[in-house]
C-alpha cells in the first residue's frame, strides 16, 4: 500500500502486518481464507494505489491455536503499517 503526502503528492510504500484467526482443516487452507479475509478488509477501505501496484497480502508466519484458548487471544483484528524503505515487506 502506498501513503500519499498531501502537500508533495509524494507516494510511500508501506508495509503491514496482521493477525487474523481461522478455523480450516490444513495449514494451506487458513493461509488462503486469512489473505482472502484481509484483502476484503483492505478492500472496504477503498485504497488509492498508484496504477498497477496491486495490493498483494502473503502469509509469514502460522501458529496452531486451541479454539479453547483462542478467545483469551482476542479477536485478531487491525492493521499495524510500517514504512517499507528498505522493500523487506515486498508485495504487501
Amino acid at each position: 500500500m502506498f501513503l500519499l503526502d498531501e502537500e508533495t503528492q509524494k507516494a510511500e510504500r508501506l508495509a503491514f502486518y496482521a493477525i487474523r484467526w481461522v478455523r480450516a482443516k490444513t495449514a494451506e487452507t487458513a493461509g488462503v481464507i486469512a489473505c482472502r479475509c484481509v484483502l476484503a478488509e483492505l478492500e472496504a477501505m477503498r485504497p488509492e494505489n498508484p496504477p498497477g501496484e496491486r495490493i498483494a497480502v502473503t502469509v509469514d508466519e502460522m501458529s496452531r491455536v486451541s479454539w479453547f484458548r483462542a478467545p483469551r487471544l482476542g479477536r485478531g483484528r487491525g492493521f499495524s503499517f510500517v514504512a517499507d524503505g528498505d522493500g523487506a515487506a515486498r508485495g504487501t
